[in-house]
């Protein structure tokens, strides 16, 4: 059960990555010419980004930080062949169909941040 529960919760936040990454392209690629609106207050930004679902999601900056830290871990959900074509440096490669069986591998200890694209 455990298991699980891991492998759901790392599924969900390779799920939030991904929607994160996209949506900040598409935020970088709108017209520039439109008058800019007002910036957030941090509060704001983080209501916004706050999930229903309850699966924490981390910005590039806080992966970045927490990766120099030593205090995280980056997975790799994609298939081998998608792994080897390119992946961010020093992610481990656990495809998707494989996490509830290796989950033995992954530190309880540092925080695991999942991706897939």
């Amino acid at each position: 059960m455990r298991t699980l529960i891991l492998a759901s919760a790392l599924l969900l936040v390779a799920l939030v990555v991904i929607l994160a990454v996209g949506s900040g392209n598409k935020r970088d690629s709108a017209n520039t010419s439109q008058p800019s609106q007002p910036m957030e207050t941090a509060e704001q930004a983080q209501a916004q980004q706050t999930p229903s679902d309850g699966v924490r999601r981390v910005t590039v900056e806080e992966l970045r930080a927490a990766l120099d830290k030593g205090t995280a871990i980056v997975v790799d959900v994609r298939g081998t062949d998608a792994y080897k074509a390119g992946h961010i440096k020093g992610a481990v490669s656990i495809p998707e169909n494989e996490i509830a069986n290796r989950t033995k591998e992954l530190p309880k200890d540092k925080l695991i941040v999942t991706y897939c694209s």
